[in-house]
């Protein structure tokens, strides 16, 4: 009887899930600063990029209803400062993840139509060549964390 109680638990009771993570193409913990925290009047916007695929893929375009103009850049030194290079799409490796943080590439959205403040959010919908329609959601916030 005991064994029988032992296979039934076993069999039909759901034990907690594993946490597993993410599969597939992800952008995730997507940020940016407040207006008056940039130099220029745009948003610069950051993330990890996760491509847990065996295919490489391309990211083609991003939007958001704050904006007409997302530009991808992409930040390069030479002997005396820093060059931003704007780029018409990034590839996105196999396998990989990638941190989108200041001083490296980034996406820029230019003359946004209001200004955002600390603990806004706004959609953000990327588009890649194989994966298709990633969206996610930007949230306002200091850099580097609360300061205050």
């Amino acid at each position: 009887m005991r064994l029988i109680v032992l296979v039934f638990l076993f069999l039909f009771v759901r034990m907690p899930a594993v946490s597993q993570p993410p599969s597939g193409l992800t952008f995730h913990d997507a940020w940016t600063v407040p207006y008056g925290d940039n130099e220029t009047p745009e948003y610069h916007i950051y993330g990890i990029m996760s491509n847990l695929t065996p295919k490489k893929d391309i990211l083609l375009r991003a939007e958001t209803p704050l904006g007409k103009s997302l530009v991808f850049e992409t930040l390069r030194a030479s002997a005396l400062k820093k060059i931003v290079v704007p780029v018409e799409t990034l590839d996105i490796p196999a396998e990989q993840v990638i941190f989108y943080d200041p001083g490296r590439t980034r996406l820029s959205l230019k003359d946004p139509a209001k200004t955002l403040k600390v603990g806004d959010t706004f959609p953000l919908i990327l588009t890649f060549r194989y994966a298709g329609i990633v969206k996610t959601t930007v949230d306002v916030k200091r850099c580097c964390g609360d300061i205050r």
